[in-house]
């Protein structure tokens, strides 16, 4: 068994002995970060496949078909520790030990692994086959002194490194939106104080910003506006409300079956909305064009 931080100083051998992975482990940022970076260094085509779409025959042709772009495929099969189809794990397992494959397969296992899952049947049989590399999550001192500090060019106090992780629960996803939003709400020269991230950072416990959220659902325009326009009086900026909203369908993406289109559509709304908060003076017309968007596409 390899740490992540062997394995990324090692990529090239590794990957040239093997094309069977087993990836497990609390930190999945730094999972799919290595995982972009393997695709964007070998130019490998990387095809990522969802526990509750995944089926044998179309994972085993994803395996064993050249690409049309590429010498070779990455197929990443995400949140095996969710996966609830027994059968497709034994077929998978069945598949792996009795076929040889060009292209990669990576099996993420996105939790760390209990002493009861590592003697698991199936888990058992992973280990025994594949390269299990461990993605632990990391320490508050190492999410200050290796992520925070190298994230973005930002003059963040000490306590205000500390408060961040705490308002965030130590999430790297949650972090980095966080970081993003004082990017654009601060110059780089400007240090940022424990008070600033109490006022930027915060937003999540407001009760109009869930209220927003679930008016959005229900689809109640009138709410909608409301509500939006409750948070706006109340000097909220708009950058804080889109990264709630962000955050929100985030959570809902990982842990919900949606529609593929409607994700995509989802998330292109979401970046297009992105840009032009951070480069269109009037930020207040372009949130509640894009609350609307989301209200149509959802």
């Amino acid at each position: 068994m390899l740490s992540y931080k062997d394995f990324s100083k090692n990529l090239e051998s590794v990957l040239k002995r093997n094309n069977l992975f087993f990836f497990y482990g609390g930190n999945n940022y730094y999972m799919l970060e290595i995982l972009d970076l393997i695709s964007k260094k070998f130019n490998i085509l990387k095809e990522t496949v969802y526990l509750w779409e995944a089926e044998i025959e179309d994972l085993s042709k994803k395996l064993t078909t050249l690409s049309l772009f590429s010498q070779k495929t990455m197929v990443v099969f995400r949140y095996f520790n969710l996966a609830e189809k027994k059968t497709f794990k034994k077929d998978l397992i069945d598949f792996l030990q009795k076929y040889k494959f060009d292209n990669y397969l990576f099996i993420l296992y996105e939790e760390e692994l209990s002493t009861k899952e590592k003697n698991d049947e199936i888990i058992k049989a992973l280990l025994n086959i594949c390269v299990c590399v461990e993605f632990k999550s990391l320490t508050k001192e190492e999410l200050i002194d290796q992520f925070i500090d190298k994230k973005v060019d930002l003059n963040l106090t000490q306590q205000a490194k500390e408060v961040l992780c705490e308002y965030t629960n130590n999430d790297l996803w949650l972090i980095s939106n966080e970081l993003e939003k004082l990017k654009y709400c601060f110059d780089k020269n400007k240090k940022i104080s424990e008070e600033d991230i109490y006022k930027y950072c915060s937003i999540y416990e407001l009760a109009e910003i869930k209220q927003l959220i679930d008016s959005i659902e229900k689809k109640d325009l009138k709410e909608v506006l409301e509500t939006l326009n409750v948070l706006l009086t109340q000097e909220v900026l708009p950058i804080q409300i889109f990264v709630a909203i962000y955050r929100y369908f985030r959570k809902k993406f990982l842990y919900q079956r949606m529609e593929d289109t409607k994700i995509y559509k989802i998330l292109k709304e979401m970046q297009t909305t992105d840009l032009r908060l951070k480069t269109t003076a009037n930020s207040k017309y372009v949130l509640e064009n894009f609350v609307l968007s989301l209200m149509q596409i959802y």
